[in-house]
C-alpha cells in the first residue's frame, strides 16, 4: 500500500505532476496533429531525431496517463487517479479501459518503454500513431475524473491542463 498522503499533498501533487502529464500529452497531440508536421534540423538526421523525440514524448505521456487512470498501484510510491476519490469510487465510475487505449498502452510498453521483438521494423503504416484519435479517446475519462474527483485533492490546474474550467 502506498504511503498515506494528505488531501493537501495530493492537491499539490496533482497541480504539478498530474497537470503536467495532461498538458504535455494534449500539447504534443495538438503539435503532432495529423502527422504532417515538418520538423527542421541542421541536417535530415537531426530533423528525424527531433521528430522521433516528439513522438516518443507523446507516447510516454500517453502511457503515463493510461496507467494513472486505469492501473492499480504497482509500486508503493505510485499515484493513481483512484487517490483522488473515496475508496472504490473511481474504479466504479471509470469502468474498464476501452480497447483503443488498452491496445495503445500495450503498444507503448512494447515499442517505447522496453526493447522487445514486438517493435515494428521499417516504416509500415501501422507504425504511425493516431495522435488526435488517442487524445479524443482519453479526453472523456479525464473529464470524468476532473468532474467527479474530490476538490480537496485534485488541483484546478488539472482542469486547466485539460482545457476545462471547474468552478
Amino acid at each position: 500500500m502506498s504511503p498515506t498522503l494528505s488531501d493537501s499533498d495530493l492537491l499539490a501533487y496533482s497541480g504539478e505532476h498530474v497537470a503536467y502529464e495532461i498538458w504535455m500529452f494534449f500539447s504534443l497531440a495538438r503539435l503532432l496533429g495529423d502527422g504532417q508536421i515538418k520538423i527542421m534540423g541542421h541536417s535530415d538526421a537531426d530533423a528525424k531525431l527531433l521528430n522521433n523525440a516528439l513522438i516518443e514524448a507523446f507516447v510516454l505521456h500517453l502511457r503515463n496517463i493510461i496507467d494513472f487512470i486505469y492501473e492499480d498501484k504497482r509500486w508503493e510510491t505510485d499515484i493513481v487517479a483512484a487517490n483522488y476519490f473515496p475508496p472504490g469510487e473511481w474504479t466504479r465510475l471509470r469502468g474498464d479501459v476501452n480497447p483503443v487505449l488498452e491496445k495503445a498502452g500495450k503498444r507503448a510498453n512494447k515499442e517505447i518503454a522496453h526493447l522487445t521483438t514486438d517493435r515494428k521494423a521499417g516504416s509500415p503504416p501501422e507504425k504511425s500513431w493516431d495522435f488526435k484519435g488517442l487524445a479524443n479517446e482519453i479526453k472523456p475519462v479525464l473529464h470524468l475524473m476532473v468532474d467527479k474527483a474530490l476538490p480537496s485533492r485534485l488541483s484546478l490546474g488539472v482542469a486547466a491542463a485539460l482545457g476545462t474550467k471547474k468552478e
